[in-house]
């Protein structure tokens, strides 16, 4: 199972040890963790208050990002 960007939308240390708790919990010895997490600097900078416009294969999206302190409004709008 796969998913993206979870751990951006943690906001103090209490809820990356439930986080990995929890995941711990679902784990067996074979299983893997893996994620990625967003630098500040990467919200800040490249995400900030940006708009994308994407067009691949059959795929139209609009990416609009809001930035607000530390935190960004992601709205995306499929086409």
């Amino acid at each position: 199972m796969l998913f993206f960007d979870v751990l951006n939308y943690i906001k103090n240390l209490d809820e990356i040890e439930l986080f990995l708790q929890n995941a711990k919990k679902q784990m067996n010895e074979n299983s893997i963790l893996m994620f990625d997490v967003n630098s500040e600097y990467k919200l800040r900078e490249y995400l900030g208050n940006n708009t994308f416009v994407v067009e691949e294969d059959d795929i139209y999206y609009v990416w609009r990002n809001s930035l607000y302190k530390k935190y960004i409004n992601f709205e995306i709008d499929f086409l």
